[in-house]
C-alpha cells in the first residue's frame, strides 16, 4: 500500500507542473529557478516518504524453475513468488508432469491451498494438494531472499522432514528431484526507488543551473 505522504509529494508535484505547464506555456522562463526548486523539494519529501516505509513494503522476489527433473522421468515448471525479507512463499503456480512412479499435479492456490514454509530445513517449502494426499517438497542451497540463480538441493529421501526435494501420493510412492535451480532478478527495494527519484532531481536542477548560466553568459 501506498503512503499517504508518498501519494501527497505526487499530488504537490503534478499538480505544479500542470499550473505551469497551463499558464506558462510559451515563456521563457517557464521552468524558473522557484519552480525548480519546489520541484526538488516535491521530489525529496516523496523520496523520504518512500524510505520511511520501506520496512511495510516488503519487495517481492519472483523466481522460475529452470531444469527441474524426477527420477521416474518427470520434471517441474512453473514460478513462485517469496517475501525478500523472510523467504516465504507468497504465491505459486508450478505443474509436475506424471512419471513412471508419481502423477503430474497442478500446484495454485486453488488446487493447492495448503503452504507450509521451512518444514524441510531452511530454505524450503511445501505446496499440499487440497485433497492432503499429494506433496511436492522443494529446498534450495541459498535464502530464497535475493534474486539470482539458487540450485535446488537433491538427495535421498529418509522418510523425514529433512532438507530434500521431492514428490509424493501419499508419501508412497515417492519420486525425488534429480536436477534444476530457480532464478531470479530481484525487485528494487523501495529505499532504492527513492534514491533514484533523490537522484533525478538533482541531475535535472544541476541541468537548469548550467543551461542558466550559459544564457547569462550569452
Amino acid at each position: 500500500m501506498i503512503p499517504v505522504a508518498s501519494i501527497a509529494a505526487l499530488a504537490y508535484i503534478f499538480r505544479l507542473g500542470f499550473n505551469r505547464s497551463s499558464g506558462l506555456r510559451g515563456n521563457s522562463h517557464y521552468w524558473g529557478a522557484g519552480v525548480m526548486k519546489k520541484l526538488l523539494i516535491g521530489s525529496v519529501a516523496l523520496a523520504i516518504s518512500i524510505a520511511a516505509s520501506a520496512p511495510v513494503l516488503a519487495s517481492v522476489i519472483n523466481w522460475t524453475l529452470e531444469g527441474v527433473t524426477f527420477d521416474d522421468g518427470g520434471n517441474a515448471n512453473g514460478t513462485f513468488s517469496t517475501d525478500s525479507s523472510t523467504g516465504d512463499i507468497v504465491s505459486y503456480d508450478i505443474t509436475t508432469t506424471t512419471g513412471t512412479a508419481v502423477l503430474g499435479a497442478v500446484y495454485d492456490p486453488s488446487n493447492a491451498p495448503f503452504v507450509a514454509n521451512n518444514v524441510s530445513g531452511p530454505n524450503s517449502f511445501r505446496l499440499i494438494l487440497g485433497t492432503g494426499l499429494q506433496y511436492l517438497n522443494l529446498t534450495f542451497q541459498n535464502p530464497l531472499t535475493s534474486g539470482g540463480i539458487d540450485p535446488i538441493v537433491i538427495g535421498n529421501y529418509l522418510g523425514s522432514d529433512t532438507a530434500q526435494s521431492w514428490e509424493c501420493n501419499n508419501c508412497f510412492p515417492i519420486r525425488l528431484v534429480s536436477a534444476g535451480e530457480a532464478s531470479s532478478l530481484a525487485t528494487p527495494e523501495p529505499s532504492t526507488w527513492a534514491m533514484m527519484l533523490v537522484g533525478f532531481a538533482a541531475l535535472a536542477f544541476a541541468g537548469y543551473r548550467f543551461s542558466r548560466r550559459e544564457g547569462v553568459a550569452a
